[in-house]
């Protein structure tokens, strides 16, 4: 239990500096816009990129910084994806999320403290967008990052040391594809968080269930590839850090190499 409230301490932590850096960015950029009298299109294009630019780069350093103590889940949607195929026990899912949705409070107060104007963040729909829409874009837009989490991160091979930085442009294009219909959740902790600073909880719902759906979704379809043993159908030897020819005496007392992956067990420590 102590290991698991120093995970999720690491994920209060983590998702902390996400949004604050994320909300940051977004009241940065229109501070800039009115300071320089940036207006209309001009204006406007520059805080929609600002923003998506904000929410991607900050979880990337933040998943970096927590990769090796938590995982670097920092959302609530990726962690019911983890549960869902049995990579992360109940019990340490539901501290992760308290964790994350604590952070992204903390996240709220201090950046509504420092920031001179009112606080830019909370998920809204725009107009002409119905409900549905929004839930079923937030639930594929988070299937594709839980599909990105389970196989490039859960999953352990040579591109794994990527994951980080994978993840964040996946939150960044994410952003670039919702901000002008709902302003991008994918993220409850997320999407909490901002409507916390704004005072603004109506349709939150939406923006709760539109990404755990879309868990659900990344959870099936990584379980259905796993059932067919994915990892074998392209060049299933390509992420075997050590290959080596081990002899082995078989019943009749003959020998032959036979290939093994992973260490030796009879070779020096770092085989």
């Amino acid at each position: 239990m102590g290991r698991e409230l120093l995970q999720a301490l690491a994920e209060l932590i983590g998702t902390f500096f996400f949004l604050f850096t994320a909300f940051s960015g977004a009241a940065a950029a229109r501070r800039q816009s009115s300071l320089t009298g940036a207006s209309g299109a001009q204006g406007g294009d520059s805080d929609y990129m600002t923003a998506a630019i904000s929410f991607g780069f900050g979880l990337m350093v933040a998943c970096w910084v927590t990769l090796r103590i938590s995982g670097g889940a920092l959302n609530p949607a990726v962690v019911l994806a983890l549960a869902l195929v049995r990579a992360m026990p109940l019990r340490k899912a539901a501290l992760y999320i308290v964790a994350q949705i604590c952070g992204g409070f903390l996240a709220t107060g201090l950046v509504t403290a420092l920031n001179p104007g009112s606080f830019l963040g909370a998920n809204a729909l725009t107009p002409g967008v119905s409900r549905a829409q929004v839930m079923f874009l937030e639930a594929i837009m988070t299937a594709l990052l839980c599909l990105v989490v389970l196989f490039l991160a859960y999953e352990k091979h040579s591109s794994t040391m990527l994951a980080p930085t994978i993840i964040g442009l996946t939150v960044w294009v994410s952003h670039i594809v919702l901000i002008p219909y709902d302003g991008c959740s994918i993220n409850p902790a997320r999407a909490m968080a901002g409507a916390l600073g704004q005072h603004n909880w109506h349709d939150m719902w939406i923006f709760v269930l539109g990404p755990f759906i879309g868990s659900f979704i990344a959870a099936g379809i990584f379980a259905f590839f796993k059932h067919f043993k994915y990892e074998q159908l392209v060049n299933p030897y390509a992420d075997i850090d050590a290959l080596y020819l081990h002899q082995v005496a078989d019943p009749r007392g003959q020998r032959d190499h036979v290939l093994v992956a992973g260490r030796d067990p009879d070779g020096p420590p770092g085989c």
